[in-house]
Formats: C-alpha cells, structure tokens, sequence
C-alpha cells in the first residue's frame, strides 16, 4: 500500500507557521524603530547641553530636556514650534539657515534667560536626507560656556587692574630719577623730597609684589594647609605693630576686639593673618582722617567671623559686586 503525503492539512500547518513567523519578524521590525527612538531620546536627555532638531520646515523636530529647561518650557512643548521663535539673534538664525543650506558653522552669543544672561557657543550642523540627496534639517547645539567666559573676562581685568597699579609706582620712580638727574640733585630741598617720592613708590611696588606672590600661592592647587591652634594675641599684636604707624599718621583710631570663644579655634595662622591684614590695610588706605577702624572676630558655629569697619567713602553700589576682583580699583 502506498500514502499520499502533503496533503491540505500540511499546507495549512505549514502557513500558518510562516504567518506565524512571518507576524513575529513584523512585530519585531515594528518594535525595533520604537526602541531606537526611545534610545535616541533617553541619549539626547542625558546630555547636559540644549540640543534643538529642526526640520525642512523651520520647525522644532525634537529636542532634549536640557533644551526645554533653557527656554522654560513644559515638557514636549517645544515640538513644532518655529525656531525663528525660539532663537531670535540673528547670529543663530544665520548659522541655522547655513546649516539648511548645506554648511555647518560655529558662533558665541549671549541668551538672556530666567537664571540671567548666559554665554553659549552654538553650533549648527545640516542634517543630510536617509534616502537620496539634500539636507533633511538642522542640528543645534548649545554649550553654555558662561563659567569659561566669566574666568577669561576676570583674567583680562585682573592683568589690566595689576599693569595700571604697577605703572603708577613705575612712573613716580622714573620721574624722580629724571628730574635729580636734570640738577635737582644738587638742591637739598627738592633732593629730599625726590627721594621720599621713591622711597615711596618703592615700598608700593613691594607691596605689590608680595600680593601677586600671595594670590599665585593662594590659587595653587597644592597649596598646604598648617591646621593648629591660634594665638589670637599674638596674631593681633602682630597686626598692631603692623599698622599702628600708618594709623598715627592718620590720627586713626584701631580697635580690635577678639570673643573669647575664639581661644582654641585650630586653623592656618598664615592664612588668616593674610586675610585680616588684607581688610584692614584697605581701611587704613581709605579711612577718613580722625576716625576710627573697628575689627571684630568673633566664633559662629560655621567657624570665625572677622568683620572689619571704617569710616570711609565707602564703594558705590554698581562697585560692590566687583569688590573680590583682584586689583580692581574704584576711582
């Protein structure tokens, strides 16, 4: 006897084993753009700069949640608006439309923004089409760089605050110079008082040397610490003998009081004492005459308190937010 094989109920097992596996790679191929779209968004949002996609159209394609928190804006919002806009400086807009173009392009703009004014470098790059020629949109991305930009404008003030207190001192010295080799030096009066102005400016460019050595040791990052109880009676003798003659000259009166809770207090005399003679000098500089300077220390329990007051003009309130730049001067 012989059978016959393949049958009509082989070929149905048979497709719907295909229709089964056939179904199973669809849904896998449907699954698959979905979970590299969420990749790519949980990559966009980890990055700490604002990233923009735009489209043929100008419009925001997507964008990360750095992007929103730069604009304020609620979650998925940003999604087709026109990013004429969202960036309206015009240095942007151009590098956006380059970039459409075909050209990729670099700037530095400043945003005003809910946190205040921040420096951003921009860059635009075309996005070329999957299939076939042309650019499909732009990418933006924002780097905010205003710590970079703040520390570059602090070091360019701080050369041109220290090369105008070095050249006035400068000046003084060669002047002197000049006029006692121009005679003066054989009259005794104006000799004298030649040799006082260098005397003088002399013991200022010292002073400002021994600052500029004192900032290049405060900012090195190996700078060590001697951490030991304070002789707070000692430190402030020190400050006393220091200052008491600039202070007669000026007929002020410097008062130190020390809380007694500071007794014990463990920290790095030479730091401190660096800080103390620091606030006092610039009293004793623009204190009035006949007046009084009153330095107080005092134990918080963050550590010690030292607050020193005079008498003086003071710093106008458009200054006094400059008042820790290096050499920065009000006239």
């Amino acid at each position: 006897t012989s059978s016959v094989q393949g049958g009509p109920q082989d070929e149905l097992a048979e497709l719907r084993t295909t229709l089964g596996q056939l179904g199973q790679r669809m849904a896998t191929q449907v699954k698959e753009p979905a979970k590299k779209g969420r990749n790519l968004e949980a990559v966009l949002d980890a990055l700490v700069d604002p990233v923009i996609v735009t489209d043929q159209a100008d419009e925001v394609l997507m964008c990360n949640a750095a992007a929103e928190r730069l604009f304020a804006a609620p979650r998925g919002t940003l999604a087709g608006r026109p990013v004429q806009g969202l960036l309206t400086r015009r240095e942007i807009l151009d590098l956006h439309h380059a970039a459409h173009k075909g050209t990729s392009g670099s700037g530095r703009v400043t945003l005003t923004t809910e946190g205040g004014p921040r420096v951003f470098d921009v860059a635009a790059a075309p996005l070329p089409n999957a299939w076939g020629t042309g650019v499909f949109g732009v990418l933006l991305v924002l780097r905010d760089i205003t710590s970079l930009a703040q520390a570059v404008q602090m070091q360019t003030d701080f050369v041109a605050n220290a090369s105008h207190e070095l050249r006035t001192p400068i000046a003084a010295i060669k002047a002197a110079t000049e006029t006692l080799a121009g005679g003066a030096i054989d009259e005794p009066v104006m000799r004298g008082k030649l040799m006082g102005t260098i005397g003088t400016h002399a013991m200022r460019l010292e002073e400002l040397v021994h600052d500029l050595m004192d900032l290049s040791r405060l900012e090195t990052p190996t700078l060590s610490v001697e951490i030991e109880p304070i002789s707070w009676p000692e430190l402030l003798a020190s400050i006393r003998q220091t200052f008491d003659p600039a202070c007669a000259g000026k007929n002020i009166r410097l008062h130190l009081v020390l809380d007694p809770g500071c007794n014990g207090f463990a920290g790095d005399r030479r730091l401190i004492g660096l800080i103390l003679r620091n606030f006092i000098d610039n009293a004793v500089k623009f204190a009035f005459a006949d007046s009084t300077i009153d330095a107080q220390i005092t134990r918080t329990p963050a550590g010690v308190r030292i607050e020193v007051a005079d008498s003086g003009q003071g710093i106008p309130l458009s200054h006094q937010e400059r008042v820790w730049e290096r050499f920065y001067q009000v006239d």
